[in-house]
């Protein structure tokens, strides 16, 4: 009895060593996976007041035919300045004066672009555009007239009399036999 007891304890300890170390492997290798990624939808710090970003083009909510477009824009000096689109990133850094320039190549549809400055200091200031490419001709409005005339001013229109269709002769009663 003595000697069932103590290699039960020992079955128990060992499972419950292996079941331990297979939980540990699990959250080290979730946690090396998720620090490897780029979040983009993290939330960013906000703007301090030492850094500044200020976007000329592309406009916001603009709207083009072709999927070439140029971030433009001016920034603290020599800060390094990140853009983010869809599932595309590009880096630079703003020249002595603060300005800087990067060609992207958008997708079709809606673009998200994010354009973040950080300055040697550590300092963050964001701007986001939204770029919408399109393959409709721009140029084409389909709108209505501005007044509605009748083709003839002449014309008019006259009711036909319709036959009725849906007359039905009317019943009799029926007799019922009386017992």
């Amino acid at each position: 009895m003595k000697k069932e007891v103590i290699i039960a304890i020992l079955i128990g300890l060992t499972l419950g060593l292996v079941v331990t170390y297979g939980i540990y492997r699990a959250k080290t290798s979730f946690t090396q996976h998720t620090s490897n990624r780029i979040a983009i939808d993290s939330p960013s710090p906000l703007a301090s007041a030492h850094s500044s970003l200020t976007l000329l083009a592309p406009d916001d909510e603009s709207v083009q035919s072709g999927t070439d477009t140029k971030v433009t824009g001016t920034t603290d000096p020599d800060a390094v300045v990140v853009i983010l689109w869809n599932a595309h990133q590009k880096i630079t850094t703003a020249d002595k004066s603060g300005n800087f320039s990067v060609q992207l190549q958008l997708d079709q549809n809606s673009n998200i672009i994010v354009v973040r400055a950080i300055t040697e200091n550590g300092d963050v200031a964001e701007e986001q555009r939204i770029v919408v490419v399109t393959n409709v001709s721009l140029d084409q409005t389909n709108t209505a007239s501005g007044s509605a005339t009748p083709a003839s001013p002449t014309s008019t229109l006259t009711p036909t009399p319709r036959p009725n269709v849906l007359a039905t002769p009317k019943a009799t009663p029926k007799a019922t036999p009386s017992l």
